[in-house]
Order: C-alpha cells, then sequence, then structure tokens
C-alpha cells in the first residue's frame, strides 16, 4: 500500500472534532496532536480570543462603569482648590474615560494581549520544562499543547458570559479570591490576586498538560508532577503580576485581574 494512499485512508481531523475529542477523550486526542507535525494551535487560540473578548465587551456593555467622582472644591474642606477651569478640565479628562474607547476597546485589547502572550510564555515555559526533565521536543508541538490546554478557560468564558447575561451581574471574586483580605497589601495583596486564578478551569488545564505530557513524552509521573507544580506556580505569578503592579502604583487594596487569562 502506497505512503499516498495511507495518507488518505487518515485525513486530518477537523477542528471540531478537534475540540469534541479533547472534551471527551483528552488522553488519545492529545496523544494524535502531539503526534503530528502540522500546527493546529491556531483554532483553539482564535476560539479563545474570541470567548475573552465576547466577555469583556458584554460585561462592558450589560454593566456600564459608575462615573467616577469629581474632586471636592470646597473652601471650608481642606486640600486643594481647584478653579472652575481646573474642574472643567478635569470633567473632560473623566468624560474621556467613560467613553468607548476606555469602555470597550482597551479592555478588549488586553483581553486579546493577554490571551496571546499568556499562550506564547506557556509554550515556551513547556518547552524548558520538557528539555529540563530529559524530554525534549519540538517547539510546534508544545505550542499545539499550549494552545490545546486553553480548552478549559474556553469553557470559563462562556460560564461567565452566561452568568454576566443571565444575572445581569460580575463575578467580583473570581476563583479563590473570596478568602483574601480586602484590606490586604505587600504580600498578601500579591497572593490575594494570585488566588482570582485559581479555580477548577485551572487545574482542568494543568490536568490536560499532564496527560498531554504522559502521552506525548517518556517522563516520568512523580518527576513531571514537580514540574508541573512549578509551572502552576510560575503561572500564577505572571498572570498577578500586572494586577499588583496596577493596585500598587493606584494605592488600592484589591482589584479584578487586568488580563482575562
Amino acid at each position: 500500500m502506497t505512503e499516498a494512499t495511507l495518507t488518505m485512508e487518515t485525513p486530518a481531523r477537523g477542528f471540531g472534532e478537534r475540540l469534541l475529542g479533547v472534551l471527551l477523550h483528552p488522553r488519545q486526542e492529545l496523544a494524535a496532536i502531539l503526534s503530528e507535525e502540522r500546527r493546529s494551535w491556531r483554532g483553539p487560540l482564535v476560539l479563545r480570543t474570541a470567548t475573552a473578548v465576547a466577555l469583556v465587551l458584554i460585561a462592558a456593555a450589560l454593566l456600564p462603569p459608575a462615573p467616577p467622582a469629581l474632586p471636592i472644591s470646597d473652601p471650608s474642606i481642606p486640600g486643594p482648590i481647584y478653579t472652575p477651569e481646573q474642574m472643567a478640565q478635569i470633567e473632560q479628562a473623566l468624560a474621556a474615560l467613560s467613553g468607548p474607547v476606555f469602555v470597550y476597546v482597551f479592555p478588549a485589547a488586553l483581553a486579546v494581549l493577554g490571551t496571546w502572550v499568556g499562550w506564547l510564555l506557556l509554550s515556551v515555559a513547556l518547552h524548558v520544562l520538557f528539555t529540563w526533565l530529559g524530554s525534549p521536543t519540538t517547539g510546534h508541538r508544545t505550542s499545539n499543547l499550549a494552545a490545546w490546554a486553553l480548552v478549559p478557560f474556553i469553557a470559563r468564558d462562556l460560564v461567565r458570559i452566561a452568568w454576566t447575561v443571565f444575572a445581569r451581574q460580575p463575578i467580583l471574586q473570581p476563583g479563590l479570591s473570596g478568602f483574601a483580605s480586602s484590606s490586604a497589601e505587600g504580600g498578601l495583596l500579591y497572593l490575594g490576586l494570585a488566588l482570582a486564578f485559581i479555580d477548577l478551569y485551572f487545574f482542568w488545564q494543568l490536568l490536560l498538560i499532564f496527560v498531554g505530557a504522559r502521552t506525548g513524552a517518556e517522563i516520568s509521573r512523580p518527576r513531571l508532577m514537580v514540574g508541573l507544580l512549578l509551572l502552576g506556580a510560575a503561572q500564577l505569578a505572571l498572570l498577578a503580576l500586572p494586577s499588583y503592579l496596577l493596585a500598587s502604583l493606584s494605592s488600592l487594596s484589591l482589584v479584578r485581574p487586568f488580563f482575562y487569562y
């Protein structure tokens, strides 16, 4: 039987079949994905980008932010006194902050940036992890695994979209952030922001990576589990870093996650 005949008998599976396979039969599907030479990361990455953007746009449309308060300009109250011209400039600046660019464009752009940068960093981290554990692999295979490991976050976006639409209120304390103190500072603040990204979907992602690594690379289970614990800790630290810097610069105690990763 010729090679052409074999190729015709085993056609490449479509994106929908792949997605359903990862959901229902992750071990077999991830093994097939990692055994291929073709790049299959575009489909799940584009879908995750679409759901992340849809989440921020729907939240912005249904739940517009409250208008920022104007500074007080009263001679009887200690503090700076603003002239009418200065108050007019402040009102104009605050109106711009409530415009569509800051309400829709910037959050959507951050959602896209967070998705693609997160996937890229995870791809590099998996490549380094596999090499460190003694099972080096090609870059496109780790990129494929990192992209298909985003499937849990696609499901999480859909759940959050449904909650936002039907409840018409945001999830103010995602993940385990409800255990963090609202007055935390320093390291506790950083920990509280990291807890916002710990949920069932995060562990689902680690499980997919574990299954894919076990089927696509010859790595012992104990070494792989230690490597995944280090990977998860590093991922949480990076995800919480932008929010921590934003909170530190603005002197806030606890803010919502900066990226929708």
